[in-house]
């Protein structure tokens, strides 16, 4: 059963991960609700359907269809997994990230009226090499930690990582996980302490998404935003 710690700030989550008796903690996933248990998107599947047929006709589609859409073509199908996932496609990987605040972030991004998460691990997943594995359907009977490549931008502003799930209808429960627990009166203070240390949708997400996502939350409304408008003005007269 994972530790619990209650937090209830961006500066008591710090504390804690640099305490030394948690000082081994990593990676980090936030989760919008507490009791989100690990489990990849392709996992919340009907039962009646067969996951890893559905993954892959989906991420089949996905090649084809996304290319007119890419910078850069991914070189592999872990690429193309990668790039997937942080497009919302279910997959049988889980997003993970080596910065607590990020995490904390996705924990605290809602404003659900419920208490959130941000589980942790204290000893490092074991970790594959795409290159030697290159299937990634091919992965049985352990959760492996991955570093992917930076296929898309999200990947390096997130500092983010993955886990790949062979059965990823089973929760992921190891015996070394920790799970700060943060409690709903507190969501919105601590979204407002990472806007202040640069912790935002547009930093997170940097692209045109992001930044509107970032101005339509208010961050810059109102009397902010006018006189930022105001300023830019003046100096131009």
């Amino acid at each position: 059963m994972a530790e619990k710690i209650e937090i209830t700030s961006a500066i008591d989550l710090l504390s804690t991960v640099f305490d030394k008796r948690q000082s081994v903690i990593f990676p980090y996933r936030g989760v919008s609700r507490a009791e989100y248990e690990l489990i990849p998107k392709a996992g919340r599947f009907d039962g009646s359907i067969s996951t890893e047929k559905s993954e892959k006709s989906f991420l089949h589609v996905f090649k084809r269809e996304a290319i007119p859409y890419l910078k850069r073509v991914p070189e592999n199908d872990w690429e193309y997994l990668f790039l997937a996932q942080h497009h919302g496609l279910s997959t049988r990987l889980l997003d993970w990230t080596k910065n607590p605040l990020v995490a904390l972030y996705f924990a605290v991004e809602k404003d659900y009226d419920a208490d959130c998460a941000i589980y942790a691990c204290k000893d490092r997943i074991n970790q594959i090499n795409i290159n030697i594995h290159p299937d990634p359907f091919k992965m049985r009977d352990e959760v492996f930690l991955i570093y992917p490549t930076h296929i898309t931008s999200r990947i390096v502003a997130q500092s983010g990582i993955f886990t790949i799930h062979s059965n990823p209808q089973k929760a992921y429960e190891p015996d070394n996980m920790v799970k700060f627990i943060i409690p709903s009166k507190y969501r919105s203070i601590i979204k407002s302490e990472l806007l202040v240390l640069g912790i935002h949708r547009a930093s997170l997400f940097p692209d045109l998404d992001g930044i509107s996502y970032y101005l339509n939350e208010g961050y810059l409304r109102d009397v902010r935003l006018h006189e930022i408008v105001d300023s830019e003005k003046d100096s131009k007269t």
